[in-house]
């Protein structure tokens, strides 16, 4: 069960996060936006508290609809500068494999440095 402190910690997250339109991998959002990033994979726990947000059927992985409807609750907590305008490329970009899914490897594996 997700408590409102867990949410505060994905508010976190998302700060840290540059809000490039992209949605892309620290690779992609420059040197503010990758050290944020490197950060925040340096932090496993707290990448588990998102992660477990938005697997909201517990399956342990993280469908197109949860991750969408996950970033459009997580989007209504921030600034409009900083929100994510685009959940479908997002996704795309952190399931790696292509499956469908993303599971807890692909989404901690998208914030390495």
């Amino acid at each position: 069960a997700m408590r409102e402190t867990d949410l505060i910690d994905t508010r976190k997250f998302l700060d840290r996060y540059n809000g490039d339109a992209g949605g892309s991998r620290s690779s992609d959002v420059g040197s503010g936006g990758a050290a944020a990033l490197e950060l925040l994979y340096s932090n496993a726990e707290q990448l588990r508290t998102v992660f477990s947000f938005l697997d909201t059927d517990g399956s342990k992985t993280v469908d197109r609809a949860e991750f969408r409807a996950g970033m459009d609750l997580l989007n209504m907590r921030l600034p409009s500068a900083q929100r994510l305008p685009d959940a479908d490329i997002l996704f795309t970009q952190i399931d790696l494999d292509g499956s469908g899914q993303i599971d807890l490897d692909e989404f901690c594996a998208v914030f390495r440095a």
